[in-house]
């Protein structure tokens, strides 16, 4: 049986680390010009921080691009990848 995979958005830094805290295996959040459609978008500042706590839990970080059709998967194993 293939373990589900449960994914959230999130819409503060503190969300973020209260989903992580819940067990969520997938964070999925928006990019400041690119992240539409979701609740709030972030900074780059701001997805530093997000990847930082992502992947210091071992956990995945999807950042959507709406408009250019594209949706980067990361799986955060370096929070530098975000610059």
């Amino acid at each position: 049986m293939e373990k589900i995979i449960i994914t959230a958005t999130a819409e503060s830094i503190e969300q973020v680390k209260q989903l992580l805290e819940a067990g969520v295996d997938r964070i999925y959040v928006g990019e400041k010009d690119f992240g539409l459609r979701l609740p709030k978008t972030f900074s780059y500042d701001e997805l530093r921080t997000i990847a930082e706590l992502v992947h210091d839990a071992g956990k995945e970080l999807i950042v959507a691009l709406m408009p250019l059709c594209i949706r980067i998967r990361w799986i955060v194993s370096n929070p530098s990848l975000i610059s």
